[in-house]
C-alpha cells in the first residue's frame, strides 16, 4: 500500500496528494517528502506545547487534457486559499467562532503501512509564503499534460491526530462544582486534544458564566471553604452564616461587614497545595450600589505577598468569581486570606469558596465562558449536556456549549484567554475536572425544583502523535 495523503475542506472537496489510479491528477514526487517532527515551544499560552510545522513536499499534476490540468493546479490553489481564510478569519470569517460556513482544511496522512490515518489542520499564516510554487517549465509541461515537481509548503498544527477519539468512563453523578474523574483505557504519547461533556440529571437553565478547571495531576488544584478564614488573625467584622438556602457549597459562607473604609483581612486559611498557583475566589455582593476592592494574599516565609485586586459590587448583586491572578506558594502547609476593601460603610459581601489551581507542573486548563442559552430547559433529565470542546480540527479555540434533546445549538461561548492556557490537553489516564457555574441569581450553582445541577463527566481524547505514524 502506498502512503495515503491528502487535502479535505470539511463538507466540501478532497484532493489526493498520492493517486495511485491510472489516470492520477496528483501524485508525489519520488523521494521529495519525509514527514516533519514538532519541536517544543517555549510560548506561555499556546494550543499544543509544540510549535506549528511547515511541511514541504512536490507533486505532479496530470490531467487527461490541457485544460484538465489547469483545472487540477487551479483547485490546490484555490484549496490552500480556504486554508488561508480560515487560518486569518475563523469560521464564518468574521473572527474565530463566529458561526457561518467557512470550513477548515484538513491534512491526512496513513504512512505506508501504518494501521491507522492521522489528521491535522493547514493554517497558513498571513506572512507565509506561497503554499502553492509552479515550476518554470509549467508551459512545457502542460503541453505533456503533467506539470512536474510543482512544490507545495503549508504550515500546518504540530499535533497529528486519528479520526476517531478513545472514551473515557462516565464519573459518578456529583453536584455541580465537585470534582470529578474520567478514567481512559491508556495513556497518551504525548499531550493530546481533550474534551469533556458534562450531562446533568436535574435541571439545568440558560448560564451567565462558568468556569472549567481541569487536569490529569491529583494535587494541581484545591476547593477551599472561605468560612475556614473566620478564625483568629482578622481584622474586621466577619462572620459565616449559613447559605444554604442559596446552595453554598459548605452550607456556610464568609460574610463581611463594613463599619470601616479601609482595608481588612479574614483569618488564615492552609492552601493544601504548593508551587505558583493561580487563584480564583466565588464571591457575591449582596447590597446593589455598594462597591468592594477583593483580593487574596500568601504567606511566603515571614511576608504576604498579595494578589492583584478586583472590583466587585456596583449595580450587580449575582453571585460569580474573580480570578486574582498567579501567585507562588512555597509549600502546601501556606496559608492565604482574603483581603477587603469597601468603598462605603454598610452592607455585606459574602465568599463562597477559594480555588488555588497550581499551574506549570502537569497539563492543566483553565477555561472561562460567558452566557451559554438553549431553547428548552424546563424538563428535568432531558439529557442536555455541556460539552466543552478542544476544537483541535475545527477551529483555533475550544468552544463551550450546551446541546440536548429541544436545544438550539445557540450560543456557543468562545472562552476567555485569561491567566492560564485555555486549550485542553492531557496525556495520562485520568482527566479530572472541576466546574462552576452561574444563572445571574442569588444562587452559588444553577439550580431546580430545590436541587442544586448534578452532572457526569465524560472525557474524550485524540491520542496524538508528533510525526504520521
Amino acid at each position: 500500500m502506498a502512503t495515503t495523503m491528502t487535502l479535505t475542506q470539511l463538507g466540501a472537496t478532497t484532493i489526493d496528494l498520492n493517486d495511485q489510479a491510472d489516470a492520477w491528477k496528483y501524485r508525489i514526487d519520488l523521494d521529495t517528502w519525509a514527514p516533519k517532527v514538532a519541536r517544543r515551544t517555549a510560548k506561555l499560552l499556546s494550543d499544543t506545547p509544540y510549535e506549528e510545522v511547515m511541511e514541504v513536499l512536490r507533486v505532479n499534476i496530470g490531467g487527461a487534457t490541457k485544460q484538465e490540468v489547469y483545472n487540477n493546479q487551479h483547485a490546490l490553489v484555490v484549496m490552500f486559499d480556504q486554508a488561508r481564510r480560515f487560518a486569518q478569519a475563523g469560521t464564518g470569517g468574521g473572527g474565530y467562532g463566529s458561526g457561518g460556513t467557512l470550513n477548515p482544511v484538513i491534512w491526512n496522512v496513513q504512512m505506508d503501512g501504518a494501521a491507522t490515518l492521522k489528521k491535522c489542520m493547514v493554517i497558513p499564516a498571513i506572512d507565509d509564503p506561497d503554499c502553492v510554487v509552479l515550476p518554470s517549465t509549467f508551459m512545457t509541461d502542460t503541453a505533456g499534460r503533467v506539470v512536474r515537481s510543482v512544490q507545495i509548503q503549508f504550515r500546518r498544527k504540530p499535533l497529528m491526530v486519528p479520526a476517531s477519539e478513545t472514551t473515557g468512563t462516565t464519573a459518578a453523578t456529583a453536584i455541580i462544582g465537585t470534582v470529578q474523574t474520567s478514567v481512559l483505557a491508556s495513556a497518551a504519547d504525548v499531550a493530546s486534544p481533550t474534551r469533556i461533556n458534562l450531562g446533568n440529571s436535574s435541571f439545568i437553565g440558560s448560564l451567565t458564566a462558568g468556569l472549567a478547571v481541569i487536569t490529569e495531576d491529583d494535587g494541581s488544584f484545591t476547593s477551599l471553604a472561605t468560612a475556614q478564614c473566620s478564625g483568629a488573625g482578622a481584622s474586621g467584622a466577619w462572620t459565616t452564616p449559613n447559605d444554604a438556602a442559596n446552595f453554598a457549597f459548605a452550607t456556610n459562607v464568609l460574610r463581611y461587614t463594613p463599619t470601616l473604609t479601609s482595608r481588612v483581612v479574614s483569618g488564615n486559611i492552609t492552601l493544601n497545595v504548593a508551587g505558583t498557583l493561580l487563584l480564583i475566589l466565588e464571591v457575591r455582593n449582596n447590597t446593589s450600589g455598594k462597591e468592594y476592592v477583593v483580593d487574596v494574599e500568601v504567606k511566603t516565609g515571614s511576608r504576604w505577598i498579595r494578589t492583584r485586586a478586583e472590583v466587585v459590587g456596583g449595580s450587580n448583586v449575582a453571585a460569580g468569581y474573580v480570578i486574582l491572578g498567579v501567585v507562588s506558594a512555597p509549600a502546601s502547609t501556606s496559608v492565604a486570606r482574603l483581603g477587603v476593601q469597601a468603598a462605603s460603610t454598610g452592607g455585606t459581601i459574602d465568599f463562597d469558596r477559594l480555588i488555588a489551581v497550581r499551574l506549570g507542573t502537569a497539563n492543566t486548563s483553565v477555561i472561562q465562558h460567558g452566557v451559554v442559552t438553549g431553547a428548552s430547559f424546563t424538563s428535568v433529565g432531558s439529557g442536555q449536556y455541556l460539552n466543552i470542546n478542544h476544537r483541535y480540527l475545527y477551529d483555533l479555540a475550544p468552544y463551550v456549549w450546551l446541546e440536548g434533546t429541544g436545544l438550539v445549538t445557540g450560543v456557543r461561548e468562545s472562552p476567555e484567554t485569561l491567566d492560564a492556557n485555555p486549550f485542553v490537553l492531557t496525556k495520562l489516564v485520568n482527566v479530572r475536572a472541576l466546574y462552576l457555574a452561574y444563572d445571574g441569581s442569588n444562587d452559588w450553582a444553577p439550580n431546580g425544583g430545590g436541587l442544586r445541577m448534578n452532572t457526569t463527566m465524560t472525557a474524550y481524547r485524540l491520542d496524538a502523535s508528533l510525526a504520521p505514524r
